[in-house]
């Protein structure tokens, strides 16, 4: 299943998907899902756990300037 999917869906050729590495493989993988969730709109969990951080430290910036 993992060499259909760097095959088929990642566009990796046969000899690099037997070269590569598995930490190579799933940085790839990744890197392609991440920029596919981003172009349909979609938010992994880190993104919304990285957001929430930032509106919190924001919100409590605010509350403390205006204090």
């Amino acid at each position: 299943m993992i060499y259909e999917i760097a095959i088929l869906d990642l566009g990796i050729s046969d000899a690099d998907f037997w070269r590569m590495t598995p930490k190579q493989f799933w940085r790839i993988y990744y890197g392609k899902l991440r920029r596919t969730q981003a172009a349909s709109g979609q938010l992994t969990e880190e993104d919304k756990e990285r957001l929430s951080e930032l509106l919190k430290q924001a919100k409590d910036e605010e509350c403390r300037i205006s204090s």
